[in-house]
């Protein structure tokens, strides 16, 4: 959860600083990469902390959700009310704009590390002795990694499934020879 907001600060940093375009593109994908790192963490926090109560799951699940699409509707308004400001009325803060945001990802940052404390059966297992090849036995064979196996299975499937048809078309195309694939 952590990673997210510092990924995301570096990136709006880096736009205020710069008007390059490869360096804007590179901010977007910074920005996605923020994402990705927090909220699979952020749902799986969640889960874990609500593992007692379905219905309490479905409702943070559903706030959560909420909060997300509440932020993406303010964000899309105050974004130009921020950098362009109300013409004759209220000034914008232009490229500074983008250290605005940045404060916010660091304020999430320091929420997420000051703020949320792991639950006690998390914290009891990161305490505890890990050691050998035992304790990969352990994680492999619980539960909550088999709940993964449907999903890894299924994008695995298709992965390959993809390789196959770009395989059995380039042997059909001679153009498609010289492409590279993945």
């Amino acid at each position: 959860m952590q990673l997210g907001p510092l990924f995301g600060a570096v990136a709006v940093a880096a736009t205020w600083y710069t008007s390059d375009i490869v360096v804007i593109g590179g901010t977007r994908l910074l920005e996605g990469a923020s994402t990705a790192a927090s909220v699979p963490s952020i749902l799986g926090f969640i889960a874990m902390a609500t593992a007692g109560d379905e219905f309490l799951r479905g409702r943070m699940a559903a706030r959560f959700e909420g909060a997300t699409l509440a932020g993406l509707g303010v964000g899309i308004v105050a974004a130009g009310l921020l950098f362009d400001g109300i013409p004759h009325m209220v000034p914008g803060l232009g490229r500074n704009a983008f250290l605005l945001n940045a404060l916010i990802y660091l304020g999430s940052f320091c929420i997420y590390r000051f703020g949320v404390e792991a639950p006690a059966e998390e914290r009891a297992s990161m305490t505890a002795p890990h050691y050998g090849w035992r304790r990969y036995r352990e994680v492999l064979t619980s539960s909550k990694v088999w709940l993964l196996a449907p999903t890894w299975i299924a994008s695995m499937r298709h992965w390959a499934s993809r390789r196959a048809n770009r395989s059995s078309s380039s042997s059909r195309s001679p153009r498609a020879s010289t492409a590279t694939s993945c």
